[in-house]
């Protein structure tokens, strides 16, 4: 039989995520596309180059015993510059790659993105 939503969701199963927190987190999986492709449509008008590259690194933090899954964007340059995001990313972790542990920065609402700086 299978179950049906209103069965496998309860309030145990809300992950509550950390606030103006920095915590350890490891890159499961990484996409390289167009910038186009990871934002939705309706926010393409903000965005002056939709048709860079960019990688969308997939992450898991741990936060109270909870797995709180998240990813972030990077702008792809073959010849990445030290003050580039993709520059900062190398320097502070060596590579990218799925393993690669990270630090992860919660804002005060909640969402993450991969520390860059020191």
């Amino acid at each position: 039989m299978i179950k049906q939503f209103s069965d496998i969701m309860s309030s145990e199963d809300i992950v509550a995520s950390p606030v103006d927190e920095m915590v350890d987190g490891v890159i499961i999986k990484i996409e390289e596309g167009l910038l186009r492709e990871f934002i939705d449509e309706s926010v393409h008008d903000k965005f002056n180059n939709l048709d860079d590259k960019f990688l969308k690194i997939y992450f898991e933090s741990k936060y109270k015993d909870k797995t709180i899954p998240g990813n972030d964007r990077i702008r792809y340059y073959a010849q990445p510059q030290a003050n580039s995001n993709l520059g900062k990313f190398l320097k502070k972790y060596g590579k990218i790659d799925v393993g690669v542990n990270i630090k992860v920065l919660y804002n005060s609402e909640g969402f993450g993105s991969i520390v860059l700086g020191d």
